[in-house]
């Protein structure tokens, strides 16, 4: 959550609060906000997931605190959002 959080906030659809709330909830609950997971063994996980069809993904993105939007974009976004979002 954290990883996509990031790249939403860098894409402008949310903003650094949001980012910094679920990066501070995440902390709370012993939960992790980066991975040693490469952004390509992350971007092959999410391609299987159901919500892929053809080129495109329906990502599930932050918006704002407690409200997500689902987002279509191509697959080549969303390498593009996991490796932003894997960066510091």
């Amino acid at each position: 959550m954290c990883i996509i959080a990031r790249a939403a906030q860098k894409d402008g659809i949310c903003d650094e609060n949001t980012v910094s709330r679920i990066e501070a909830l995440n902390k709370k609950y012993g939960l992790p906000i980066n991975t040693e997971a490469s952004a390509q063994l992350l971007y092959n996980a999410a391609l299987s997931d159901k919500k892929t069809v053809g080129t495109s993904v329906t990502a599930v993105l932050p918006e704002k605190t407690a409200l997500c939007g689902l987002h279509k974009i191509s697959s080549e976004k969303l390498l593009q959002y996991i490796i932003s979002g894997t960066e510091k």
